[in-house]
């Protein structure tokens, strides 16, 4: 009799546990993200951050002054990206924010989580660029 319960009781909770809402995932084609790690993005590259329902898209640097490979500077330079920020929870709203290497700012936080560009590689002038960004809760 114990076991017929135990038996029901866990046929029960997996039932529950499989029907639940947990937060959608992204589809098969968009890479996803892990919160407090650095990930990175080609040009038109988006990816999925799981647990803060954002998708994230690279749409290219808008200016560079980096010093280029193989060449000594008195300073290092900027560069400014823009990243379009969609986030699922807000009925996919959409905005675009510019974020830099050198100059502020170098994150901007949306909706209680933090975007940082830490990098871009390679550097200039390369035509692939990739941004190397982390988002954290704030």
């Amino acid at each position: 009799m114990t076991r017929t319960r135990i038996a029901v009781l866990l046929a029960a909770l997996t039932a529950v546990a499989c029907t639940g809402t947990g937060p959608l995932s992204p589809p098969a084609s968009i890479g996803g993200a892990l919160p407090n790690y650095q990930f990175a993005l080609g040009v038109g590259e988006q990816v999925y951050v799981q647990n803060a329902g954002l998708y994230l898209t690279f749409d290219g640097v808008t200016r560079d002054t980096r010093c280029p490979r193989d060449v000594t500077c008195v300073w290092a330079g900027n560069a400014t990206v823009l990243v379009s920020v969609r986030r699922q929870s807000l009925g996919n709203s959409e905005g675009q924010i510019s974020l830099n290497t050198f100059f502020d700012p170098h994150a901007v936080t949306i909706s209680g989580w933090t975007i940082e560009l830490v990098s871009i590689d390679p550097s200039w002038p390369d035509p692939a660029p990739k941004a190397n960004l982390v988002v954290r809760p704030s």
